[in-house]
């Protein structure tokens, strides 16, 4: 019996089987990282809020210099939605909070949405 495949044919007599071929992928040059799905639902808002701050700040310097609290804003939409909070305010301390440097899963999750966000706009 023998049984086809794009690769080529297989033999049930002597076991032999065709090798995969490589595939060219094209690829760019930008920061990629891994998107696991939604953020771990573990963690502490304070810690997505934190990073969501940090990737801000780093991604629009210049929005981040001239409106703060706007950027403060998103930071927080993006938290209760990556976290599936109700909560429709941020705490009051959030507004104050401190930037911190984004983890690899947070940053993903956060340009994934900016992605999409974008591919929704041109419809």
């Amino acid at each position: 019996m023998w049984i086809a495949s794009e690769e080529g044919t297989a033999c049930s007599n002597c076991g032999w089987v065709p090798q995969p071929k490589a595939v060219r992928i094209a690829t760019t040059n930008d920061r990629l990282c891994e998107i696991t799905g939604a953020a771990r639902p573990d963690q502490h808002p304070d810690q997505f809020f934190g990073q969501a701050l940090g990737w801000y700040r780093s991604r629009w310097p210049d929005r981040w210099a001239q409106k703060e609290k706007s950027g403060r804003w998103w930071a927080w939409q993006q938290t209760r939605e990556a976290l599936r909070l109700e909560r429709e305010k941020p705490p009051g301390r959030y507004w104050s909070m401190a930037p911190a440097p984004p983890t690899a899963p947070v940053a993903g999750k956060l340009y994934s949405r900016l992605i999409a966000f974008a591919r929704a706009r041109r419809g």
